[in-house]
Order: C-alpha cells, then sequence, then structure tokens
C-alpha cells in the first residue's frame, strides 16, 4: 500500500469531519448508552482513494472552419446538426462578386484585346523597320560603291598625271571627287547607325507597350479568379464528419455565436466540428490537490445526459498554468487570495452516439487503489491515550479499543491494519466524548469496558446490534 503518510493525513481530517458528524445527530451531546451510537462494519475487498471533479465533454480533435473571405451570412445548418466530411455547413452571400465577376470579365477581355493590339503594332514596326533598314542600307552601298568608283578614278588620274598625260586640273577633280564620294559614304554609314537605333528604339517602346498590356491582363485575371474562387468558396464545407457548433465573434461591442446576417472578416474562425471517435472529460482541479494526479490514472466517467452509464477513463495529462483567475472566484477570501485551478483530461475509453461536446461530466479520478484491505467507515476511527484505533462491538453494551495504523483514506472510509476482521461491528464515534469533547459519566464508561474481553452471556449475543 503506498502513500501511507498522504492518506493518513486524510484519515485525520476525516477524524475532525466525524467528530462534527457527531455532533450533528447527537444534539443532546451526551452518550448514556452504548446502543445509541451507531455502527458501522469492517469491510474487505478492493479499496480505493480518488478525486472527483465536474467539467464538461470535449473532444480530442476538432476541426475549424473559417471565414474564406470578408462577406455576409446567408444561411447556417442548425447548430448541433450532425455532418459528414463534403457536406455544406455555411452558405455566403453572393451577388455582389457575381457582379464584380461579370464587370472583371468585361474588363478582362478590353484589357486582351489591348495586349493583341500592341502586339500587332509590333509587328507592323517591325515590318516597317525591315523596309527602312533594307532602304538606309541600300543607300550605304550605293555611297560605297560610288566611292569606289571615285577611288579607283582618283587611281588612274594619278597615273596619268605622274606621266604627263593627264593635266593638273583632271587629276585635281578626281581628288576631290573621291574624297566626296568618302564623306557621302560616311554620312550614309551614320545615318544607318542613328536609323538602327531609332528603330531598336521604337521596338523597345512597342515591346514595354505589350509587357504593360501582359501585365494589365494578368492582373485582370488575377481579379477574374479571385472573384471566382469567391463563388466557389461561398458554400462552406465539412472536412470532417462531426457535431456543428458555432463559434462566437466580435459583433459591435458584443461577444456572440456567428449567426445568419452576420458580416465577418476574412479567415475568422466560425464552425467548430469536434471529432467524436475520440472524447474528453475536462475538469478543473485545484491547486491543492493537482499533483496527486498523474498521466496514466484509471477514471470513471458520469454524464449528466445519459443517466446510469458509467464510462471509464484514463487521464491523459493537465495544464501546466492555471485556467482560472482566483480573483474573479465567487467562493475566494475578500483579500483576492484562493486556489487556482488546472485543467486535466481525462480520455474516455467507451464512446456513445449519444455523448456530444459541452456535456457536463463527472470524472472520479482513482488516486491510489489495492486489491485487498480491510477498511472501516470514517467515523470509526479515534484516538485513546495518543494511540489512533477504533472501537469494536463486543458484545451488548461491550466494546474494545484496538488500535489500527491507517493506510489511505477516502472520503468515506478508512484502510486500516490492525487487529480487526471483516465483519466486525465497529462505534461510528468515539463513546467517551461529547460533542464538547468532554469525558461522558462513569456509567457510561463502566457500560463500555474498553479492551476488556468479549465475555457476554450467549443469549445476550443473541441479541439484534444496536
Amino acid at each position: 500500500m503506498k502513500k501511507a503518510i498522504l492518506a493518513g493525513s486524510i484519515a485525520m481530517a476525516a477524524i475532525a469531519a466525524a467528530a462534527a458528524y457527531t455532533v450533528a445527530v447527537r444534539p443532546d451531546a451526551i452518550v448514556t448508552d452504548i446502543s445509541s451510537i451507531p455502527l458501522g462494519t469492517v469491510e474487505e475487498g478492493r479499496f480505493e482513494t480518488s478525486l472527483s471533479s465536474i467539467g464538461e465533454l470535449r473532444a480530442a480533435r476538432s476541426t475549424l472552419l473559417t471565414s474564406p473571405y470578408g462577406g455576409k451570412i446567408i444561411k447556417l445548418l442548425p447548430e448541433g446538426s450532425r455532418v459528414e466530411a463534403g457536406e455544406p455547413v455555411i452558405w455566403f452571400e453572393t451577388e455582389e462578386h457575381e457582379q464584380s465577376l461579370q464587370e472583371e470579365e468585361a474588363q478582362l477581355a478590353l484589357d486582351e484585346k489591348d495586349l493583341q493590339g500592341a502586339r500587332e503594332a509590333l509587328e507592323l514596326e517591325k515590318l516597317k523597320n525591315q523596309f527602312t533598314l533594307e532602304s538606309e542600307r541600300t543607300k550605304v552601298e550605293i555611297a560605297r560603291q560610288k566611292y569606289e568608283d571615285a577611288k579607283q578614278n582618283h587611281a588612274a588620274e594619278t597615273t596619268l598625271f605622274e606621266k604627263n598625260i593627264s593635266p593638273q586640273t583632271k587629276f585635281d577633280e578626281a581628288r576631290l571627287r573621291m574624297l566626296q564620294e568618302e564623306l557621302n559614304l560616311r554620312n550614309a554609314q551614320i545615318n544607318l547607325a542613328k536609323v538602327e537605333e531609332n528603330l531598336a528604339s521604337n521596338l523597345r517602346v512597342k515591346e514595354r507597350e505589350i509587357d504593360k498590356a501582359i501585365l494589365r491582363v494578368e492582373r485582370r485575371q488575377i481579379e477574374v479568379d479571385e472573384e471566382k474562387d469567391r463563388l466557389e468558396k461561398a458554400t462552406v464545407y465539412a472536412t470532417t464528419p462531426g457535431d456543428i457548433s458555432y463559434l462566437k465573434t466580435w459583433k459591435g461591442g458584443t461577444v456572440a455565436k456567428v449567426a445568419e446576417g452576420d458580416t465577418v472578416w476574412r479567415t475568422t474562425a466560425l464552425v467548430e466540428i469536434p471529432d467524436p471517435a475520440v472524447m474528453l472529460a475536462v475538469v478543473p482541479v485545484n491547486e491543492i490537490d493537482v499533483s496527486r494526479v498523474e498521466e496514466g490514472q484509471r477514471a470513471e466517467i458520469t454524464v449528466d445526459a445519459i443517466p446510469g452509464r458509467v464510462f471509464p477513463g484514463v487521464v491523459e495529462g493537465r495544464s501546466v498554468v492555471p485556467i482560472s483567475d482566483p480573483a474573479q472566484k465567487s467562493w475566494e477570501s475578500s483579500d483576492g487570495a484562493g486556489p487556482r485551478e488546472f485543467e486535466v483530461r481525462v480520455r474516455l475509453e467507451e464512446n456513445d452516439v449519444l455523448i456530444r461536446q459541452g456535456m457536463t461530466a463527472t470524472a472520479r479520478i482513482i488516486l491510489d487503489e489495492v486489491d485487498s484491505a480491510r477498511y472501516v467507515p470514517l467515523e470509526a476511527v479515534t484516538e485513546k491515550d495518543g494511540k489512533r484505533g477504533v472501537y469494536v462491538k463486543s458484545g451488548v453494551g461491550l466494546a474494545r479499543f484496538v488500535p489500527v495504523e491507517v493506510a489511505m483514506a477516502n472520503e468515506n472510509h478508512a484502510a486500516v491494519e490492525g487487529d480487526v476482521k471483516a465483519g466486525d461491528r465497529v462505534l461510528l464515534s468515539d463513546p467517551f466524548r461529547d460533542a464538547d469533547g468532554d469525558a461522558p459519566e462513569p456509567a457510561v464508561a463502566d457500560a463500555i469496558k474498553p479492551d476488556a474481553e468479549d465475555k457476554a452471556p450467549a443469549a445476550a449475543a443473541a441479541g439484534g446490534d444496536a
């Protein structure tokens, strides 16, 4: 048996509660006869210490559906509806997007026409440039030919002049003509280069116009695609099976659940679809007890909406930060102090089609357990001469004090080790103490005979227990 020290402290607290119990049931506070003291029975079997808390059921996994774009909701499935993957859940208004799509498609057609015109203009410019370049190149070739002719003529006149066959004037004319034709050739070449540069610049302008037209078409196509996408997404479909649960959103200074007619922002979380395959009981546990809760501990879950059923569970984990602010608790002290609460998650190992997220559930977490122990009602445990023990009924009007050790205790019973056996009847209050803690009259003490052997006559023992 483990955690005996901790369980012992629990038992001490329970013993104090037992004293209060005695006062409650015995308002006269004076024990005059052992027959007036209620009895309990020593039992033997599995013994458990547990912790109970009330919380709610949650799905271990949930799917969130968000708003695909900013818009107005015109239709919702009723909350709680069970859906399968692919079924519609939310419908958005589409009239505005349908009109916008028509306008964008019309503008896209104009932009595409402008693009086609720009491309045709470029091709026309290329043709014009080709004819212009051919003309200018021809002029260069003609000038080069004239220059070659003048050059040959000059060479001939130079030979004749040197042989004194031709006069100086002809030689000078031939030289001047050659120089003039050379100048003409250079001018033709310079003009060709300028024409080539101008034509290339004109082509670049036309190409930039095409680029701009392409960009306009691409942008317009994006607008068209976005409007088509909005229309396709105007109906939000479930991606997983489960029950519809609408979330709360900010509505003009207040927070309320999503409803038909609401205008929501893009990516606003609208719906939660819990997966019913794995459910958790999520319960708060105060900071005093949460350290006793460990992963893997066995638990029993009851659901208010499903009476009569107990679902086995296992502790899956606990939060590391508190889920409650003691300053907001009505049960705390006026100075704002009070225990914080931590979230404990208990996985249900069985499921039921009636289970829904949000249902109230009570989880009883088994903190410690032994297969076999002897245990008595908490009220039976008392102290005598600094020893803890129980008063075991040993006959009519007789009881004896039996020292015991408390191994562990729960809210109703204490597991004890000592000279007691299953079936023994024990007194549920200390016969030597009244409600004020005073010793009773000697006659009562004599009748009880603590630590005495059971010597009652057989005939007397045959009587019923008080």
